[in-house]
């Protein structure tokens, strides 16, 4: 977990700091402070952002998964998962390869995404292998 325990401080009005705290999981309910997320994304983080009208208990057991999935060469995660409420169903990747909405919500197309948006793509990628 030493990957995702850094301190981000935080200027407001020139002399204020607030210091934010690191994330505790990869795999988080809800929103985060926008400022920790610029933070992660400026160290080569990917946010996953699955937005659910109703959970869907498989697709999130894969989802729960990715974090590990998509670890580099060096054993690094690099996958952030958050687990948004919504009135619609949709994932949004955003990272170092950019942003992507996802509207069909597959394994395959979700893996396909992350392949072309995450820092360090990882084997898999390459072998097209999704679980």
């Amino acid at each position: 977990m030493s990957s995702i325990a850094f301190v981000v401080v935080g200027g407001f009005g020139g002399a204020r700091q607030e210091q934010l705290k690191p994330l505790e999981s990869f795999v988080i309910e809800g929103d985060i402070d926008p400022r920790l997320e610029s933070a992660y994304l400026s160290r080569g983080f990917t946010f996953l952002k699955y937005y659910y009208k109703e959970k869907d208990e498989a697709l999130e057991n894969y989802l729960d998964a990715l974090p590990e999935l998509t670890r580099t060469n060096q054993n690094q995660q690099q996958l952030i998962i958050q687990k948004i409420p919504s009135g619609s169903d949709r994932i949004i990747v955003r990272g170092p390869g950019g942003e992507t909405s996802i509207t069909n919500a597959t394994e395959i197309n979700i893996f396909q995404t992350l392949c072309s948006t995450i820092a360090v793509v990882p084997f898999e990628c390459a072998l097209n292998i999704t679980s």
